[in-house]
């Protein structure tokens, strides 16, 4: 019995450090907030590889360096100079994706959308999204982030990729 439970014990324990995403270095391209973390599934140095036809969860800690009342996704690709939009997440609300965090404690609010922003609050936001057939194979610079009502960046950071 004892052995059965150590198994089971070092089994899940496998099974979340393959799981979890693994921080990447912040490549800032502007905005009003501080990003300080990023994280992105099957990738723990860049480039990441972008596979067609699977689902990859980007998260990104940030603390609100503005008051806003909404954000919204501002998702691009960046081929050879020319920015293009990701289609399903470039323009998509993110207040649902996005939760405080607790100064304090470092936790996470679970299912709470933290619009509207607030200066020096930290928070996480969390998407899940495919990487679709139609997306040419090909190196690619994602720049992620979120703008406020006004168009205005709040975050911003640069994902060195390849889409295959």
């Amino acid at each position: 019995m004892m052995c059965l439970k150590s198994f089971i014990l070092v089994s899940l324990a496998i099974f979340m450090d393959y799981i979890k995403a693994d921080s990447l270095p912040v490549i800032s391209c502007g905005g009003s907030a501080l990003v300080k973390e990023v994280r992105l599934t099957g990738c723990s140095k860049y480039p990441c590889l972008l596979k067609k036809g699977k689902k990859f969860t980007l998260e990104y800690d940030f603390e609100g360096g503005e008051d806003s009342s909404t954000i919204t996704n501002s998702v691009y690709g960046i081929i050879n100079r020319v920015s293009l939009p990701f289609i399903g997440v470039n323009g998509a609300p993110a207040c649902q994706k996005t939760t405080p965090i607790d100064l304090r404690t470092g936790a996470r609010a679970i299912n709470v959308p933290s619009c509207p922003i607030f200066s020096g609050q930290a928070y996480t936001y969390s998407n899940t999204f495919p990487i679709l057939s139609i997306y040419p194979t090909t190196d690619v610079t994602v720049q992620y982030g979120a703008v406020d009502g006004r168009g205005e960046k709040i975050a911003c950071f640069i994902i060195p990729a390849r889409i295959a």
